[in-house]
């Protein structure tokens, strides 16, 4: 099995799938990949961001009463 090149579907640029993650691959079942890895770097870590800020409010004591801890947003902005 030779090396392929691969088409990302977000930037357009080639990469390689060497015969390595070919085999790794097709063990697991898994589909070839679509996006190559600054593009699935940027993707994982921008859905990390999602994950974290539509999470829901965290109940906290303080001073013996129940608050409402809100999520840090974009630029450090709190929002509700």
């Amino acid at each position: 099995m030779p090396d392929k090149q691969l088409k990302c579907c977000d930037c357009g640029l080639e990469f390689p799938f060497t015969e390595g993650e070919q085999k790794f691959y097709a063990e697991r079942e898994y589909s070839d990949p679509k996006r190559c890895k600054p593009c699935r770097e940027r993707r994982k870590a921008e859905k990390q961001v999602k994950e974290v800020n539509s999470a829901p409010p965290v109940a906290m004591m303080e001073e013996g009463m129940e608050t409402e801890r809100h999520w840090r947003g974009k630029k450090g902005r709190r929002e509700h």
